[in-house]
């Protein structure tokens, strides 16, 4: 039996096409009682003060008295609601976490620590799109990217970020539509083997109980008979279409006064706007929220449905006025395009200039008219619709599908520790520095003995630590593990070499107590390695944790020896605990220094990045632990000053002559506040001129092609820098 959790936000009404979903999805599935035990867990419950199970007619319903993978206030909630539902569900099997909501995914990062289960998402948005009304200019750029076929740079875009943090915690994600599962790979380099097609989809049964005809419905709700309906249904803002189908609606009641028509608008959102820009007020209504008779019933009533949104990845409002059997007209975009198929509704398009989107107004007037004046064609494309929708969206097909890929997910071998095999194993040597770091020691430790590569030393190198921190290291009973104590503090770069002076083996890894690492980080790195004989250094991306182990974001860094060379000057281009070295070329190099305090390891790199090939291995590995206490933190002024001497010397190396003023402008770039710095045109334009001075050397050293100098350039202004493109001026159309 699948022991399944539904996992969505708690309600009392129904008002929107998530709460349809879980509806149409779940309902049905609580029948099923012999292949799938259902439960559901309601976030933001204000039903009681504190957690509470109750069973409501044979099901659990969990209560969970607020918010989960959020900023709250109590950076324990998670914890305590982990431990909470494991109390109730560890001793299940087969247990799935089915979440509805991109926000809540991270949460499953703890699930997993507390309990053996499967995740699953069912993506109901595509959050980038949605900046083409909340920045217009990002959205712009993303969207290149998107519908382009060039290749792009091997890390994510800084506004993709918080969406791929939600992604990294799931197992598998069911996308609704093509376009939602394509932005997935594209924009996120998403395993396809990880992604699942599967409709949104209404219950037909349920339109069949609607009996009352438009004329009896109309007269029941106050609206004359010889009036067409215009029907919006949805959130009313500026995304959704809703302001720009209300000035075509005004210009059609202007220049045809004898059309008598009507506009509804049934949904959430700010009314005052839509009052604010009509004069026509005796022929718009607004509803604000219906429940789903009531909606239905206004479908029923109407005579033309307009779904005019700017992004949309699925639309229920679309399936279920097309399942009515009511003429339709939508934005030829996003999952509309594959929702609506030609001829079964009309489709208009949207513009992208240099400020902003608008539908096209004009077009939507002219198919609206068309619609208004030629009702037995509208007809004919209603009936095609209905079909096509009774065809394609039927609720039932949707459950089948989505059993399924629960049954595949449960079958599914785990990838951890099944790498090829390595025929000669050889000793890696792990060197961990620490002073008075005992709060974290033991965690760190652990992580490093539980590796599944067992060939390995551990060279801890204890700086005269006057904490608990010798204690712990002399309880592990391990042969692998050896302790070197500095009798005096002696500092980062002194211990670090003495361990290198001490390595046997053929790799060499060094680790902060304050990081983590996953428990087939070395193996694969050693595989990499083995596998890549001309790659002298390899590192990792990291997961971002906070002092109580929670996951709260991702660190990427750039995998390709021609993007790490390109971008060194700039930062540095490796996690500081997740990078192996070849045991021959670290012990060629002139060791650690103390020039460049809280920068040892960036300066390490610096040495064999333009000399090496190096590379990082695109998974997340390492943890990187983020607490009041690091040293990074206590003397972030000091390391700031030591990252811009090291960059000088860099660019010095490169044959970059550069003045004060541009290097204090190059120490802007790596700043908090880059963006307030940068925000006038002139100081850009300073910046994209420092830039290309730096590419140039960088291509005359390294022959970069110019595609990714371009594509650099593009990254340290957009996302290193938080800067915004500048506008397009040609209009273009939206595909």
């Amino acid at each position: 039996m699948i022991h399944l959790y539904v996992i969505d936000f708690f309600k009392l009404k129904n008002t929107h096409g998530l709460d349809t979903y879980v509806s149409q999805m779940f309902d049905p599935l609580e029948k099923r009682t012999k292949e799938i035990k259902i439960n559901y867990i309601w976030i933001n419950s204000p039903i009681y003060k504190g957690f509470k199970k109750e069973f409501i007619q044979g099901t659990s319903h969990f209560f969970v008295p607020g918010n989960i993978a959020s900023n709250s206030g109590n950076p324990k909630f998670d914890f305590i609601v982990a431990e909470w539902l494991a109390g109730h569900v560890k001793e299940h099997k087969n247990i799935i976490f089915h979440f509805n909501w991109i926000t809540h995914c991270p949460f499953a990062h703890l699930l997993k620590r507390h309990i053996h289960c499967k995740t699953i998402l069912t993506k109901h948005c595509i959050p980038w799109r949605d900046l083409i009304t909340d920045s217009f200019q990002v959205f712009l750029r993303l969207n290149k990217l998107f519908v382009s076929n060039e290749s792009k740079l091997s890390i994510t875009p800084q506004p993709l970020l918080n969406e791929q943090f939600s992604f990294s915690s799931i197992d598998h994600v069911i996308c609704n539509t093509q376009i939602a599962k394509h932005s997935l790979i594209k924009m996120h380099d998403y395993s396809k083997e990880k992604v699942s097609i599967i409709n949104n989809s209404i219950d037909f049964d349920f339109l069949n109980t609607q009996k009352c005809s438009k004329y009896e419905l109309r007269c029941k709700y106050g609206f004359t008979h010889d009036e067409q309906i215009i029907l919006f249904a949805g959130s009313i803002n500026e995304r959704k279409g809703a302001y720009d189908l209300l000035e075509v609606f005004d210009q059609i009641v202007e220049n045809n006064p004898k059309i008598k028509i009507r506009l509804i608008f049934a949904g959430l959102g700010n009314h005052n706007v839509l009052l604010e820009k009509t004069v026509n007020w005796s022929k718009i209504t607004i509803t604000g929220t219906l429940n789903k008779e009531q909606l239905y019933n206004f479908y029923v009533m109407a005579d033309i449905g307009v779904v005019p949104s700017y992004v949309e990845q699925f639309s229920y409002t679309a399936i279920e006025m097309m399942s009515i059997g009511l003429p339709i007209i939508v934005a030829n975009v996003d999952g509309l395009k594959e929702v609506v198929p030609n001829g079964c509704g009309l489709k208009v398009e949207l513009k992208l200039n240099g400020n902003q989107a608008k539908i096209n107004r004009e077009d939507l007037n002219k198919k609206l008219l068309h619609f208004i004046e030629n009702k037995t064609e509208s007809k004919t494309y209603a009936q095609r619709a209905k079909l096509h929708a009774m065809e394609h969206f039927s609720s039932k097909k949707m459950i089948e599908q989505t059993i399924d890929v629960y049954k595949k997910l449960l079958v599914r071998k785990s990838m951890v520790g099944s790498q090829p095999y390595i025929k000669d194993k050889f000793l890696v040597s792990i060197i961990l520095f620490c002073n008075n770091t005992e709060r974290f020691l033991d965690d760190c430790i652990k992580s490093i003995i539980g590796q599944s590569w067992k060939y390995f030393e551990l060279i801890i190198i204890n700086d005269n630590s006057s904490d608990n921190s010798e204690s712990i290291i002399k309880s592990y009973n391990d042969t692998r593990v050896k302790h070197i104590k500095n009798e005096t503090p002696k500092g980062v770069a002194y211990s670090l070499n003495i361990g290198i002076s001490e390595a046997k083996g053929k790799y060499v890894t060094m680790i902060d107590s304050n990081f983590l690492i996953h428990q087939s980080c070395i193996e694969k790195q050693v595989e990499f390695l083995e596998n890549q004989s001309d790659i002298a250094l390899v590192g990792t991306w990291s997961y971002i944790i906070d002092k109580f182990k929670k996951v709260i974001g991702l660190e990427q860094y750039f995998i390709k020896d021609e993007e790490i060379k390109l971008i060194l000057p700039f930062k540095s281009p490796f996690s500081d605990a997740s990078v192996m070295i070849r045991t021959n070329i670290l012990k060629s190099m002139e060791g650690y220094s103390n020039s460049y305090a809280y920068c040892e390891n960036y300066n390490l790199w610096r040495k064999i990045v333009p000399n090496f090939k190096t590379a990082n291995i695109p998974e997340y590995l390492t943890y990187h632990r983020i607490h009041s206490t690091n040293n990074i933190k206590e003397h972030i002024q000091k390391q700031n000053h030591n990252a811009l001497k090291l960059q000088s010397d860099i660019m010095d190396n490169m044959g970059v002559n550069h003045s004060v003023e541009e290097l204090l402008m190059h120490a802007k770039t790596n700043a908090l506040h880059a963006k307030q710095f940068f925000a006038s045109k002139e100081k850009i334009s300073e910046l994209e001129r420092w830039i290309d001075k730096v590419m140039k050397h960088s291509q005359q050293n390294y022959n970069h092609p110019t595609s990714l100098i371009n594509k650099m350039k593009e990254y340290l202004l957009y996302d290193h820098c938080q800067l915004n493109p500048s506008a397009l001026k040609k209009e273009v159309i939206l595909h």
